[in-house]
């Protein structure tokens, strides 16, 4: 028997609560006792991943995630100075810069 659309959009609405809960969950509970080189890992990971969906969206920038208000809120979490150090360094080699996405980067999020 087919889903009818309720049905359909119930069930992306419970796999969304769900998601953000176990998200809540690492974020709260696991991300805070990984070592650093875990959590550096992590940020890479999740920044290259959204960076890469960006770059397969017509029109969006794929740096939209470094602003102001992200790193406002990204100060909360322990070593994020030096992650941040990590991750950009690591674009900034991924894309062959020299440097430029650095201080680019660093711009966008109010570190110059």
């Amino acid at each position: 028997m087919e889903k009818s659309d309720e049905e359909l959009i119930n069930e992306w609405r419970k796999d969304r609560v769900e998601f953000k809960e176990e998200q809540l969950v690492f974020w709260e509970e696991e991300y805070p006792v990984l070592s650093l080189n875990e959590r550096k890992q992590i940020w890479y990971r999740n920044i290259w991943r959204d960076i890469f969906m960006q770059m397969n969206t017509v029109g969006k920038n794929e740096f939209y995630m470094f602003t102001r208000e992200n790193y406002t809120v990204w100060k909360k979490y322990s070593d994020i100075e030096e992650i941040l150090d990590f991750v950009i360094k690591k674009l900034d080699e991924a894309y062959d810069r020299d440097g430029s996405l650095i201080r680019e980067l660093n711009q966008k999020l109010g570190r110059e």
